[in-house]
């Protein structure tokens, strides 16, 4: 029984030794795997959707939903670059009147 407890105990820390090493790793991509997942998440309905509308062409429902993804991904960097500089102009522009 002694054995057979020394051996999991082993096999204990050597999973946790190479998991803290992969960790060590993978840390400075740790954020973009997980904004990965969010954002697959988040557009798996309209893929799924596309793919029925196209008749189950799998291929063309990711190019769409890649299209549609990029789109919005500049529209929404556009607005944070120009929106925030036009508040705080008109901002300063109101203080110094």
């Amino acid at each position: 029984m002694k054995q057979e407890t020394a051996n999991k105990t082993t096999l204990l820390l050597l999973v946790l030794f190479i998991s803290a090493i992969f960790l060590s790793m993978i840390r400075h991509f740790l954020m973009a795997i997980l904004l990965a997942g969010i954002f697959s998440a988040m557009f798996s309905p309209l893929y799924k959707r596309l793919c029925r509308k196209l008749g189950g062409r799998k291929s063309l429902a990711s190019l769409v939903t890649l299209v549609i993804v990029v789109f919005l991904d500049h529209n929404l960097l556009a607005l944070n670059i120009f929106i925030p500089n036009r508040i705080g102009y008109l901002i300063i522009f109101r203080i110094h009147i």
